[in-house]
C-alpha cells in the first residue's frame, strides 16, 4: 500500500520508506499487464523457436511428406499461416521424438545436428544436415550461431531440455485464463485439477489469441515442454469449436478459473515449481530382454518365409510396404479387449484385425496374423512394424535367426501415434495469415483419429 507520507507497507507490516512515485502495486486480475511478460526472454525464445523448427525439418527429411528442403523452409510454412501442415510436423515430431521406424528419432538426430554445429564452427567436417544449416545460416535464420555463448546455450538446451521433451511433454486440454507477469499464461485444466504457467516463444499465448479475435479465458488443446525452468508451448494451439459464452457466463468461468488458481497458487500447486523446474536429462531406457525363439515362432516364420515374395513397388521408401500393428488403445481402460489393426501405411487400408492375449501382443500372435492377412491378400509385406520397441526387435531378433537368407519381412518399430497425432485435422483453420489448405491429410496418410471441428493459432 502507497502511504501519504512517501512510503509503503509491506505485508508484515513493515514500513519502508521511499518515493511515492516509485511504489507501483503489482498488477491484480481485471488490470493491463505488459503481455510481452508472458513470453521467453528473446535469446530463449530465438533458441526454442530454432530446436522446434529443426525437430520439425528432422522429421520430415525421415517421412518425406512435404516438400521443405531447408530449415528456412520450415520457417515459411509459419510465415504463410499454414496451421495444418504444422500441426500435422509437429504431431509427427512428438510421435517420433526417441523412436523412429527405420533408425533413430527426430532427438537423436537433433544430437547429431548438435554435433555438426559444434564442428562446422570449429572446422569440422560438413554432412547433409549440417548443409541444411549452412542454408539456413545463409537466410539468416540461425542467428549468431557462430558465438561461444550461442554455442554453449544450444549445447545445454539439447542436452538437458531436449531430452526431457519426449517423456516430460505435458499435452492436454486447457483453459487459458490470463498472463500473470514474468510466469506466462495461467492454464487451468478442465477438470481444475492442475495449473500450469506456460511461456510463449516470440508472443506470450495471450497476445497469440488476441491476435485471432479470442476473448479469455478460452478452452485449448496445448502440449508443453520444458525449458531451462520453465513450460513452453510447441508454437501451436489447438481449439475445439463450441459456441460462444454469453458474457455472463463468461465472466462466472473467469471467476472460477480465477478462484481455483489463487488456490493453488497459495497452496503451491502450480506448476513449475521453482525448486523442480530444472532436472538432470532423464535415465537412458534399459534395452529390451530378447526372449529365445520358440517352437511356434520358428514354425510361424519359416511359413511367412515360404510365401511369395511381394510385386516390388516404389513408394519413396527402401522399406517399401509396411504392415503396421497399431493396438487399438495404450492402456486396460482405453483398450479392455486388446483389440490390434493390422495396417497397410503405403496404402492406406486395413488388410487385418485381431485381440491378442494381453496388452502387448505376443510374437507369436503378431507372426500368426500377418501369416493370415498375407494368405487372405495374396501378399506379404516388405516390412512389419510393432508399436512396442521390445517386440519389434524381438521379432526381427528372432527373424534373423530363423530366416538369415531374408525370406521373412523386414520387422521395425513403428512409435505409437502422439496425443497430437490422434488428432485428424479439419480444413478449416485459423491462424497467423490462415491458410484453409490442408496437405498431407486424409484416410491415406492419417487412417486412424477423428475429432470435432477446431481452430488452429500458432506463434514464433
Amino acid at each position: 500500500k502507497t502511504l501519504a507520507g512517501g512510503g509503503a507497507r509491506t505485508a508484515g507490516g513493515e514500513t519502508i520508506r521511499v518515493k511515492a512515485e516509485n511504489c507501483k502495486p503489482a498488477p491484480t486480475h481485471g488490470e493491463e499487464v505488459d503481455l510481452r511478460s508472458g513470453r521467453l526472454p528473446e535469446d530463449d525464445g530465438r533458441l526454442v523457436s530454432q530446436l522446434l523448427d529443426m525437430g520439425r525439418w528432422l522429421v520430415n527429411h525421415m517421412t518425406g511428406h512435404y516438400d521443405i528442403p531447408t530449415l528456412d523452409d520450415v520457417h515459411g510454412i509459419i510465415a504463410r499461416g499454414d496451421m495444418t501442415t504444422l500441426y500435422h510436423l509437429n504431431s509427427l515430431m512428438w510421435s517420433m521424438w526417441e523412436e523412429a521406424p527405420a533408425g533413430p528419432g527426430v532427438y537423436e538426430q537433433l544430437v547429431e545436428w548438435t554435433d555438426q554445429i559444434l564442428a562446422a564452427n570449429a572446422g569440422g567436417a560438413k554432412g547433409s544436415v549440417a548443409a541444411s544449416i549452412a542454408a539456413r545460416d545463409r537466410g539468416g535464420g540461425l542467428a549468431s550461431s557462430s558465438s561461444s555463448r550461442y554455442l554453449t546455450q544450444l549445447k545445454l538446451a539439447v542436452a538437458r531440455d531436449c531430452s526431457r521433451w519426449g517423456r516430460d511433454r505435458l499435452g492436454d486440454d486447457f483453459f487459458v485464463l490470463r498472463t500473470q507477469p514474468g510466469r506466462g499464461a495461467v492454464l487451468v485444466s478442465v477438470d481444475r485439477r492442475t495449473v500450469f504457467h506456460a511461456m510463449g516463444i516470440a508472443n506470450s499465448l495471450e497476445e497469440v489469441l488476441r491476435a485471432q479475435g479470442c476473448t479469455l479465458p478460452m478452452p485449448m488443446r496445448i502440449s508443453l515442454v520444458p525449458f531451462a525452468g520453465y513450460l513452453v508451448y510447441d508454437g501451436v494451439m489447438l481449439g475445439a469449436a463450441a459456441s460462444a459464452p454469453s458474457p455472463a457466463q463468461r465472466d462466472a468461468l473467469r471467476a472460477e478459473l480465477e478462484a481455483t488458481y489463487q488456490s493453488a497458487l497459495r497452496e503451491g500447486r502450480v506448476l513449475p515449481r521453482p525448486s523442480d523446474s530444472v532436472s538432470d536429462p532423464p535415465p537412458a531406457r534399459p534395452p529390451p530382454t530378447i526372449a529365445p525363439v520358440s517352437a511356434p515362432g520358428r514354425k510361424l516364420l519359416r511359413k511367412l518365409a515360404a510365401m511369395a515374395e511381394p510385386e516390388p513397388q516404389d513408394f519413396g521408401s527402401d522399406l517399401s510396404e509396411m504392415w503396421v500393428c497399431r493396438r487399438m488403445g495404450y492402456s486396460e481402460e482405453e483398450n479392455p479387449e486388446h483389440r490390434v489393426v493390422i495396417l497397410s501405411s503405403t496404402q492406406g487400408s486395413v488388410v487385418g484385425m485381431f485381440c491378442s492375449s494381453a496388452l502387448v501382443p505376443t510374437a507369436e500372435e503378431i507372426l500368426k496374423h500377418i501369416g493370415a492377412a498375407a494368405r487372405q491378400h495374396g501378399r506379404k509385406p516388405h516390412a512389419v512394424g510393432a508399436d512396442d520397441s521390445g517386440l519389434a526387435k524381438t521379432l526381427q531378433a528372432w527373424a534373423t535367426e530363423v530366416c538369415p537368407e531374408m525370406g521373412a519381412p523386414v520387422f521395425r518399430f513403428y512409435p505409437p501415434p502422439s496425443a497430437e497425432e490422434e488428432i485428424d485435422m479439419p480444413l478449416d483453420m485459423c491462424g497467423p495469415r490462415a491458410t484453409s489448405q490442408a496437405h498431407g491429410h486424409g484416410d491415406t496418410d492419417r487412417p486412424l483419429g477423428r475429432a470435432p471441428p477446431c481452430q488452429l493459432a500458432a506463434s514464433k
